[in-house]
């Protein structure tokens, strides 16, 4: 029985010892790491259960992808380390003397490296020879993450996110108030040049502290609305409404809204307007619009970012010229066939009401249009 509490007591010493033991290790570890690295995530998840079970490491994370003076230091410790090109990547992690490169090497090694190193000291820059393990793993420059396929799909899926339906919207509301077919051509080109630009200052840097998350809900929400009520008001069931609403309207309110509509759809009215509706929509662009930014405002990585962001501002309003062109090249058709059709009328009176006809049309086309895209702006 004495041997057997003997026992017992030494069973509960060792298991209070070790934890202890455990708690004591306090390596001084470098991880880096990127934003949606996708080899990153088993790696990370190894570091947080590491923290936990060794409360006195001392980890450093530095993250590479949006903080390029976190990856300036990466690449002083591969070349100080003469750690070959190849075989460079992340996720990363360095103590004195070593270092784990990939999710694997991190996952099942690291462990054993805390409990082996003795040295607390972080990991010094001074060449030396390292000894290394290397796994699959992810580019550490966010240069050779911005993919031709990655750029362009991360573009198509902001130009129909709701701020830019919401400036798709207040297009279609120019193309229904510019009857001249030349001046709306001229008006939409401003209007799309102005949104062009407007991103691309952006993007350079010279606007992004004008973007507001809150404002860009704000935006799109009313402009549904505005979209879904105008659109119901102009189509042709509401015709007689709309007609007895203007008779109510004063001279002097008639007078107003002819000079607003003027100013709306004058060449500086188009491009303030498009302008500042871009300048709202820019808060909710993906990251990697904004990684793009970031390397422009980097010297050094100026001349790769360039084409970068003229091409993804062009892919944001590539939707605006489709639907634009679009429109354009029905109501071409369009006027083809009534061309044809006034061949057999025999009056001016009924060519005259034969082109009203044409034109409502167009207009019922173009407020449906709005109304879809305002219901879908309203329940986004």
């Amino acid at each position: 029985m004495r041997r057997i509490l003997c026992l017992i007591v030494f069973l509960l010493l060792v298991s209070a010892l070790v934890p202890a033991a455990a708690a004591a290790e306090n390596d001084c570890i470098y991880y880096f790491h990127g934003v949606d690295c996708d080899q990153c995530a088993p790696a990370e998840a190894q570091i947080k259960e590491l923290q936990t079970k060794y409360p006195e490491l001392n980890i450093h994370k530095y993250e590479v992808y949006q903080d390029f003076k976190n990856s300036r230091l990466l690449q002083q410790y591969f070349d100080a380390h003469a750690i070959p090109e190849k075989a460079q990547g992340i996720p990363a992690v360095f103590l004195p003397g070593s270092y784990l490169v990939g999710s694997t090497p991190i996952v099942n090694l690291l462990e054993g490296r805390i409990k082996e190193n003795i040295d607390p000291s972080c990991p010094e820059l001074d060449p030396a020879p390292w000894v290394g393990v290397v796994g699959e793993k992810a580019a550490h420059d966010v240069l050779k993450t911005l993919t031709f396929v990655g750029v362009t799909s991360s573009a198509v899926s902001d130009s129909f996110n709701p701020g830019m339906l919401a400036l798709l919207l207040i297009l279609l509301s120019l193309i229904a108030l510019i009857k001249d077919e030349v001046t709306m051509i001229k008006r939409t080109v401003s209007f799309i040049l102005a949104s062009f630009f407007t991103y691309l200052l952006i993007g350079v840097g010279i606007l992004a502290r004008f973007t507001q998350p809150t404002a860009y809900v704000i935006f799109y929400k009313v402009i549904g609305i505005a979209a879904l009520v105008v659109g119901i008001i102009r189509t042709r069931t509401f015709i007689q409404t709309w007609q007895i609403w203007r008779e109510n309207v004063t001279g002097k309110t008639e007078k107003w809204l002819v000079n607003a509509r003027k100013y709306f759809i004058s060449v500086w009215g188009v491009i303030l307007l498009g302008f500042f509706s871009s300048l709202l929509t820019s808060a909710r662009l993906s990251k990697v619009f904004f990684i793009i930014q970031s390397l422009l405002v980097e010297g050094e990585f100026r001349a790769a970012a360039v084409p970068l962001m003229l091409y993804y501002s062009v892919m944001l309003v590539l939707p605006l010229i489709v639907i634009v062109s679009l429109l354009h090249l029905m109501r071409e058709r369009q006027k083809d066939f009534a061309a044809k059709r006034t061949e057999n009328f025999s009056s001016d009176v009924q060519r005259a009401k034969w082109k009203q006809h044409n034109h409502l049309i167009f207009q019922v086309v173009v407020n449906s249009l709005m109304m879809v895209v305002g219901l879908v702006l309203l329940f986004v």
